[in-house]
This record gives structure tokens, C-alpha cells and sequence, in this order.
């Protein structure tokens, strides 16, 4: 046994071999981008210093001490081992007693493997441990299976190895198969059952290396002899292997460029790797750089090829006799699901449907027919329908009818509750791209931003999905869109529409509706589509964005309402924008449509609706108005009808809208009691963010000190606007986030919140005060997109107001600078807008001036350009800053 002084130098000594030969494999790969060579090349490195350490820690002689043995498992024990992974680490004691005498020389060892600069998770276990299945823990029996020598008692590992766990998987392999299923399912999960992330997980993501050892696992469990698939189906496993284990060697290569990139076992493949690794050819020997989405489009469908051999694998286990296996007998535990085939010559069973005869998948007519059937009910092809389908894209393509007869066909795959699944099938086998060659264009592609999640041929099946999951909505919102769903006749058109909308991104940098409306117009001239219905799906394809765009201004704004229903045209119209803007936002990531998004898309529906049925309301309240809404908030306290009427004087008619008439009355009563106060402050927390109202007498940069506060404060404005009544009474309401909880975690700060916008409103408290000693919490936020500052003055479409737009990066204090520029040009903002998609903030003001005569009136041209330029100036300089 070594003394702890040669301890000491021995792992010195070992720290600077490991980093040697570390350098010189990570050398090696970039010259030959060859992962598999490197994780095989780092695994034997690490055995030769755990050999080393061993001789020295445990036993000064091969093959002792009797009775205790290491072995390699998991990803180490099959010769992967990537820069920066764990080393998984299995010391089997033949008895408990040799665990406990030889725990400390166990622990030191693992000490000098850390001290050398290796992360170690090691287990130790008797043999009787291995043999058994961990229901707690079965991802340490899985780690089992992939199990090899490294020092100690060869005779013990030689039992362990040849008899024990042979033992266990024979009497657990049902129960093993299992595992791996849910575990798979599992993990797929996490990624919403999709491989097409933009910055996918190359370990763990569906088609990733995680999904390609499962593979592994289950054809060690179930060999040939004992149960897995022969004739077509073994054939085309053999074919699906082939291609899966190319791109397994793609994968490896990926995620050791990963690890040598980001310097730790971090497996996503971040934009900035993406652009690596294409400029690299990473993975492509002997290619020149190519574009990044390029790159991607390679992974993408590497990643596919192994997505779709776990799929199958998991499928064609069959079921043994009396020694147990799994198969359809596991994916019905799975799925539980058997119907009988919906048409003559089609089967349907444990979820998979397939058709009887070979030669009827070169038969369009039955080939949609099966489609169709996968669009009606939740259902997967079998892996040998998908298998004769792919034979068949040839005869397929010469067979398939043109015109009317296909969009008759495709419709009703269009109408099924399951149609995006369909189509998923259809695009994944080529076959859509058969009926749509268009639809090619924007296979895998990427288009990058910071809001967006997906392909942008997967953002479009999920849009699908959703629409399609109208017909089942839980209650709330979704039931609101779900009505507008039942009222359209035709929603094959939407469905359409939907699909095609986004056709035009491969084609064009810059905007991509005009294109997509030119792919979308010659399938309906191809199709033969009815020219007005026709002309319907094209012009949703081509307003498409322009709800969106509307929701960034003042929904509750009569002229924006009206110039948003003078657009769209016509009731139908509306019905089909409105719910492909809800789908659309709802499939670009999972958080994009927030309550407080659907809430307000479904407010401009019933505002634009009733523009359209000529139901106006007056653009400012008088002072002599007598409105509904008015008399409700005047039944609050009928005695006090005068103050309330005057309180409302030069309000606008969307404060109306946009309030009850319980916060209305509060708002008078807060306005009421600035006699004894300077301000009035309410503070509400709602589900997902908190509602603050300021109620006070209006002066100079009150809005920017007032969002400089709550920036002060740690709060993320979301949503903001500012009335004024004609007595120059302020009702400024911001809506917010609590990003660290301030508020929920201590409600005593609650208070001490209210009087700190109490104090800066009333001028009391220097805002700038509050900013400097929050200054020091400030952390520098990394931004994966730089935004560029866009700006821009609408004077048309307001009766009362100049609206500004603000595209900017979305940095803490963003509204703070760019209210108290406008504060310092004097303009006044009746009404702001805050949303953020990303990274990207939009920011909408709806801004007034005062005259010589102290009117209100809107920004002229110099003005408008003086105040773009000071804004601009002032995210400039806070960006260098």
C-alpha cells in the first residue's frame, strides 16, 4: 500500500498524464472528426489510471484481492466514455463482510480518481445485489447489462458476468422490457414526443443516443432465437439498423464536439454549436462548410432514422412461451388498445393499423384509404405497413391521380381529429411530398428566433393539433375558440390553409406570406378547388400574421379595432384568422399563449365582430354621458353621481371597456381621496403575475419613474397602460411578474412596495435612488439573439394619438428608458403596450403633445423624428453601457 506522500505524487502524476492524453485525443478528433475512435480511445485511457490507482489503493498484484472486483458499467462499460462523462464504476464484493473491509481503501481510491480531474459515480454491490431487479432503481440493472472487467477477483466477475446476470435476464425479461418502454415513453415525453427542437438534446431527446441504446438493450434481451421478427419485418429492422447505426456514429461525433465546445457533459446542441459544427462538416468527412440549417436538416433526419428503429424495436418483440418476452403483448400493456379494421382489407391491432394484401400499398386509392383511417382514430402504421409503404413510393408516384380526385381524398384527411398524426406519417414515409412536392421546402427546416421551439414543418402539424383539439376543449378559454370552430362550414379550408401557410419560409428572406400565397395558389389551381373557396385560403394565408400584429396595439382602441376589421373584411374571415392566430401562437412553444394572450385575442375577436356588425362606441367620454356601463358604475353609490360623472369626463371609451364597474368605482374612490393622499396604490396578486393600479395627479415623467420603481423593485412589466381624465387624474396600471418571488415569499414586502410607488410618485422618493441600490443585484444577461432597435410612428391609425412602435432587445429597465425619453421630448402616453416574444421586446405607445394652447394633439413629423432618434440613442447607449 502506498503512503499518503507517494499517494500524493502518484495522483499528480496521474493528473498530468490524463491531461496530456487528454489534449492529444481531443487533438485527434478535430483532425478527424472520428467519435466512435474517441470515446473508445478515452474509455481505454481511463482503465489504464484506474489499474494504475488500483495497484496502489486496493491489491499490489493482478487479479487480487479475492472476493472483490471492478467492473465498468453503463455507458464506460461499452467503451463510451465522452470528454466530460461520469464513470460509472461497479465494485462487487463477494460477501457483505468485504465491503466493509475494504470501504476506506474503495473511498480513496474514488477520491484520487476526483482529485485527478474525473467525476466518479460508483456503486458498490454483493453479487446477490446484482442479480436481483431494483424496482427503485432499474436504470442500475440496465447499466448491468453493459458490464466489463477492469481489475480485481476475475473469477467473481467471471459469475457475476457469465451466470448471474444471464440468471436475471432470463427470469426478468418481461419485467426488463417493460422498464425500458417506460422509461422511453418516459423521456420522449420531456420533448413532447417530437425530435424536432431547435436545439435538440443529442443524449436524450427522442432520436438521440439514449433511444439508440434502448435499441441495444432490447435486442440483447430478445435475440433471434427468441422471439424477435423474421421474413419482411426482420428484413426491414436489418435495413432500419443498418441506417440508425450510421447515424449512431453521426451522434457520437456530435456530442464529443459538444463536450470538447461547451467543457462539461452538456449534450444540447445550442444555435451557436449548430453553426460550429456546420462551418466543421461535422460529421460529413470530406464536405465543405455548409449553411447551419443545411447541417440540421442531416441531424434531423439521422435522428429520425433511430426515432423510428425504437419505435419498431419496441413493436416486434414478440411474446415468448413460458420463458416471458414482450412485444405486442408490451405495447398493449402500453396502449391497451384493439379494434377491428375500419374497411375491407385492413387490420387494426393494439394500435397499429396495416393492410392485409402486399400489393395494396401501390394502390393509391388504398394507400389514402389508410391514411384516412390514421387521421380518424389515434392509431400508428405497424412497421410493416410503413416498411411496404416506403417499397411503394415509385409505383405511388405513377399512379396517383391528379386534380379534384386528390383534394377529395386529402380532405378527408384534413377532417380527421387525428390528421396531424397522419400527415406526420405521410411526411415522415414521403408520401406527402408526393401530393404537395411544396411541402418538401420546409422538411426539417429551421428558422431560427428565441421564440420559437420547433421545425417549421413540425410548428405546423402542431397547429393542426390544436385546431383539431377544439373539437374536446377544456373548459375556459378554449371553449370560447372552440365555439367560434363550430360556426365555420368549411373547416377543411382553415386546415389547409394551415398547412400551407408557412410553405413560403424556404423561399424567401424576408417576408415569407407573399410566398407561401403563391405555393398555396397553385395546389388550388392544381386541386381544382372551387375559385371562392379557393380565394378564402388565400387570403388567411396571407393575413395570417396580421392578428398577431394587432394584439402588440391597443386592442380596446376604436380606430385600431376598426382598421383591424376593415383588413380582414368579413365575418367568415374573421372566424378562420382568429382561430389560426390561436393555433399558430399556441405551437410555437408550449408557455406562448398565455391567459393573458388568448384573453386578449379573444377581445379583439368580439371587438372586431362587433365593428363589423357597426356597433361603435365614441371615442372619449363626456361628461353628460349616460351609458350603460356608466349607470352601473353610478348604482355603486347613486349619491355621488356628479363626482363620478365628472371623475369619467375625458376618459377614454376603452377604460370603459376595459374595466368593471367595480374597479371602476374603486379608481373614483382612489381619485376621490387624493385630497388627503398624494397617491393611491393597490397591489393584487393574480395567478401568474400581479396587477398594480396608481392612481394620482399627473406630472412630467410620472409613467417612466413609476416602471423605473418596479424595475427597482426586480419586476418584469408584461402589460401597461395610462389614463387621463380631464381633470388631469392619472390611472397608470401595470401588470407584472415577480421573478424572485419578492412579493409572494414576503408579504411584508407587499406594503413597503406600495408606499416605496406611494413615495415615487408623489416625487418623495428619487426613483434613481431606488436603481442605484438595486444596481448591485444586477447580473449580465447573455442574449442568444441580438435584436435590432426598430422604430416606428403611425399617425393614420389613431383619431387622437401618435403610435409608436418599439422593437428592442428585452433588457430590465427597457420601459423605464424609454418613457422618460418621451417624458424629456413632452410627450404624454395615454396608453402603453408591453410584450415580449423571446427575447424580442414589442412595445406599442399610443403618445400625445401638448400645443401652444395646451392642447393635446399628436406628434408632427419633426417631433416624430425627434423623438425616434433620442430613444434610439438612449438603447444604444445603454447596450455599450
Amino acid at each position: 500500500m502506498a503512503s499518503p506522500a507517494q499517494n500524493n505524487a502518484s495522483v499528480a502524476a496521474l493528473r498530468q498524464e490524463l491531461e496530456r492524453e487528454s489534449d492529444a485525443l481531443r487533438g485527434r478528433f478535430f483532425e478527424d472528426q472520428d467519435g466512435e475512435s474517441l470515446v473508445r480511445d478515452r474509455s481505454a485511457l481511463i482503465d489504464s489510471l484506474i489499474e494504475k490507482l488500483w495497484l496502489e489503493n486496493i491489491a499490489p498484484e493482478e487479479y487480487s484481492p479475492a472476493g472483490l472486483t471492478l467492473a465498468a458499467i453503463g455507458g464506460y462499460g461499452r467503451h463510451h466514455l465522452f470528454p466530460y462523462s461520469d464513470i460509472d464504476l461497479l465494485f462487487v464484493c463477494a460477501q457483505p463482510g468485504v465491503e466493509q473491509e475494504y470501504r476506506a481503501a474503495i473511498r480513496r481510491l474514488c477520491q484520487n480518481l476526483w482529485d485527478i480531474g474525473l467525476r466518479v459515480s460508483a456503486t458498490t454491490r454483493t453479487v446477490e445485489e446484482c442479480e436481483k431487479l431494483s424496482e427503485d432503481n432499474p436504470e442500475f440493472t440496465l447499466s448491468l447489462l453493459d458490464r466489463r472487467y477492469i481489475a480485481g477477483d476475475y473469477a467473481l466477475f467471471q459469475r457475476l458476468d457469465g451466470e448471474r446476470i444471464p440468471d436475471l435476464i432470463a427470469r426478468r425479461r418481461p419485467a426488463l422490457l417493460l422498464v425500458i418502454g417506460r422509461l422511453v415513453q418516459a423521456r420522449h415525453a420531456r420533448y413532447q414526443h417530437t425530435l424536432f427542437h431547435l436545439e435538440p438534446n443529442v443524449k436524450d431527446g427522442p432520436g438521440g443516443l439514449r433511444d439508440f441504446q434502448a435499441c441495444a438493450w432490447l435486442r440483447r434481451l430478445t435475440p433471434e432465437a427468441a422471439g424477435a421478427p423474421s421474413g419482411y419485418a426482420s428484413h426491414l429492422l436489418l435495413e432500419r439498423r443498418d441506417e440508425s447505426e450510421v447515424a449512431h456514429r453521426f451522434l457520437v461525433t456530435v456530442r464529443a464536439h459538444l463536450h470538447f465546445r461547451q467543457r462539461r457533459d452538456d449534450n444540447v446542441l445550442y444555435w451557436q454549436a449548430q453553426d460550429e459544427a456546420a462551418m466543421l462538416s461535422l460529421g460529413l468527412p470530406g464536405a465543405a462548410a455548409i449553411e447551419s440549417a443545411q447541417w440540421m436538416r442531416h441531424y434531423y433526419r439521422q435522428a429520425r432514422a433511430i426515432f423510428w428503429l425504437t419505435r419498431q424495436m419496441l413493436e416486434s418483440r414478440q411474446p415468448e412461451s413460458s420463458a416471458g418476452g414482450v412485444g405486442r403483448a408490451l405495447l398493449t400493456r402500453m396502449r391497451g388498445r384493439r379494434a377491428r379494421g375500419p374497411f375491407p382489407g385492413c387490420s387494426v391491432e393494439d394500435g397499429r393499423v396495416w393492410l392485409v394484401d402486399e400489393a395494396a400499398y401501390g394502390d393509391p386509392a388504398q394507400a389514402m384509404a389508410l391514411f384516412q383511417v390514421l387521421a380518424s382514430q389515434p392509431l400508428q402504421l405497424s412497421g410493416e405497413a410503413e416498411g411496404h409503404l416506403g417499397d411503394s413510393l415509385g409505383v405511388l408516384a405513377e399512379r396517383l391521380p391528379d386534380g379534384p380526385a386528390i383534394w377529395r381524398e386529402f380532405r378527408r384527411i384534413l377532417l380527421g381529429a387525428e390528421a396531424a398524426n397522419a400527415l406526420r406519417a405521410m411526411h415522415a414515409l414521403g408520401i406527402l411530398e408526393l401530393l404537395l412536392p411544396e411541402f418538401h421546402s420546409i422538411d426539417a427546416l429551421v428558422v431560427r428566433d428565441a421564440y420559437h421551439r420547433y421545425t417549421v414543418d413540425e410548428h405546423t402539424f402542431l397547429i393542426l393539433e390544436h385546431l383539431h383539439a377544439l373539437q374536446h376543449p377544456a373548459p375556459g378559454w378554449e371553449a370560447n375558440f372552440a365555439s367560434i370552430l363550430r360556426e365555420v362550414e368549411e373547416p377543411e379550408l382553415l386546415y389547409l390553409a394551415a398547412l400551407l401557410h408557412d410553405t413560403g419560409k424556404a423561399r424567401s428572406d424576408a417576408e415569407h406570406t407573399a410566398q407561401s400565397v403563391v405555393v398555396a395558389a397553385a395546389i388550388a389551381d392544381r386541386w381544382g378547388i372551387e375559385p371562392s373557396r379557393r380565394d378564402t385560403m388565400l387570403r388567411l394565408i396571407q393575413n395570417h400574421l396580421e392578428m398577431s400584429q394587432a394584439l402588440r396595439k391597443d386592442i380596446f382602441d376604436a380606430e385600431t379595432v376598426r382598421a383591424f376589421a376593415g383588413m380582414v373584411g368579413s365575418p367568415l374571415d374573421l372566424r378562420l384568422l382568429t382561430l389560426l392566430t390561436y393555433a399558430d401562437i399556441r405551437s410555437v412553444n408550449p408557455e406562448a399563449l398565455t391567459p393573458w394572450k388568448a384573453e386578449n385575442l379573444w377581445r379583439l375577436y368580439i371587438a372586431a365582430a362587433n365593428m363589423l356588425d357597426r356597433t361603435l362606441d365614441d371615442d372619449r367620454i363626456a361628461e353628460d354621458a349616460d351609458t350603460a356601463a356608466i349607470q352601473q358604475v353610478i348604482a355603486l353609490a347613486p349619491e355621488h353621481s356628479h363626482a363620478i360623472h365628472r371623475f369619467l369626463a375625458g376618459l377614454p371609451q376603452r377604460y370603459l371597456r376595459t374595466r368593471t364597474p367595480q374597479e371602476i368605482f374603486s379608481h373614483w374612490q382612489f381619485a376621490a381621496g387624493l385630497v388627503a393622499t398624494s397617491a393611491q396604490v393597490s397591489l393584487t396578486q393574480g395567478s401568474a403575475w400581479w396587477d398594480c393600479t396608481i392612481v394620482t395627479h399627473d406630472r412630467p415623467s410620472l409613467f417612466a419613474d413609476l416602471a423605473g420603481a418596479l424595475t427597482a423593485w426586480g419586476m418584469d412589466i408584461i402589460k401597461a397602460d395610462a389614463f387621463s381624465n380631464r381633470d388631469g387624474i392619472v390611472i397608470d396600471t401595470f401588470r407584472f411578474q415577480d421573478r424572485y418571488k419578492t412579493l409572494a415569499l414576503n408579504p411584508g414586502e407587499v406594503d413597503r412596495c406600495r408606499k416605496s410607488l406611494i413615495d415615487v410618485a408623489s416625487g418623495a422618493e428619487p426613483v434613481e435612488r431606488l436603481l442605484a441600490a438595486r444596481a448591485h443585484a444586477g447580473r449580465v444577461q447573455q442574449h442568444k439573439l441580438t435584436i435590432e432597435t426598430r422604430l416606428a410612428i403611425d399617425n393614420t391609425s389613431s383619431t387622437h394619438s401618435t403610435i409608436l412602435q418599439v422593437i428592442a432587445q428585452d433588457t430590465p429597465g427597457l420601459l423605464r428608458r424609454i418613457s422618460l425619453v418621451m417624458a424629456q421630448q413632452q410627450c404624454d402616453i395615454s396608453v402603453a403596450l408591453i410584450d415580449t416574444e423571446g427575447e424580442m421586446a414589442i412595445d406599442v405607445f399610443y403618445l400625445t403633445r401638448p400645443d401652444a394652447d395646451g392642447a393635446a394633439v399628436k406628434l408632427d413629423e419633426p417631433h416624430g423624428a425627434a423623438l425616434t432618434q433620442a430613444i434610439a440613442a438612449a438603447l444604444s447607449a445603454a447596450r455599450q453601457g
